[in-house]
């Protein structure tokens, strides 16, 4: 930022304020944003309905069912 003028770190503190407190990582963002000329976007609205999903389910069973081999005993 040195190198460059402060009221566009104070600009870019502003933006990402906006929404609450941003990380040090989002101001980031937004001056790297308006020192390369993308300006600010705005956030991605997503539709009030989705889509349900099936539960995923975690666990080795899930895992080892990619690696099955007939005739191959789980225990070595």
């Amino acid at each position: 930022m040195k190198d460059q003028q402060m009221d566009k770190a104070v600009e870019a503190l502003k933006t990402a304020s906006q929404y609450g407190h941003p990380s040090a990582d989002a101001i980031q963002q937004v001056y790297h944003q308006q020192m390369h000329g993308r300006g600010y976007r705005e956030t991605v609205s997503v539709p009030q309905h989705l889509p349900s999903m099936p539960k995923a389910h975690r666990g080795m069973k899930q895992y080892n069912a990619f690696f099955a081999t007939e005739g191959v005993s789980d225990h070595a």
